[in-house]
């Protein structure tokens, strides 16, 4: 996906130095409008319907409460805004589910399916529709009504 340079960005993590290389990442790139925020996706201190756009890449599955942040998603998108995901799920790949059973077990990291992430979407009010899959990476969007 292409996002114009022009637009506004906020970036959000727990991490403080996952930030600061988003911050570098952004100079980098010429992103002029952005902003970098530490916090939680679980409880975004972040205006309702805020967003036409929520982007979260592989970081669902490491997410304590990760129904929250799906719903605070929904919750900042304005109507017709598209939240674009990716992460690990097991029920899409044999070769990946036994490989990642015993990371996720080990590691504590979640193991839903894809159908459990389009449960979430639904009961938060968003359309769910997958885009494509990589080995075990699902990668969707979900969209808040019009």
């Amino acid at each position: 996906m292409f996002y114009p340079r022009k637009m506004g960005y906020t970036g959000l993590d727990l991490s403080y130095s996952m930030l600061k290389q988003a911050v570098k990442k952004a100079k980098k790139k010429s992103f002029r409008k952005s902003r970098f925020i530490q916090g939680n996706a679980e409880e975004l201190l972040l205006g309702d319907e805020s967003f036409e756009f929520v982007l979260m890449d592989t970081a669902l599955h490491m997410i304590p409460k990760y129904q929250l942040a799906i719903a605070e998603a929904a919750r900042v998108l304005k109507n017709g805004g598209v939240f674009v995901c990716s992460t690990p799920v097991v029920g899409i790949s044999k070769d990946f589910d036994a490989t990642w059973k015993k990371i996720s077990d080990k590691r504590g990291l979640h193991s839903f399916t894809e159908e459990d992430i389009e449960q979430v979407c639904s009961h938060n009010g968003l359309t769910y529709s997958r885009y494509d899959t990589n080995g075990g990476v699902l990668y969707f969007q979900a969209q808040k009504a019009k």
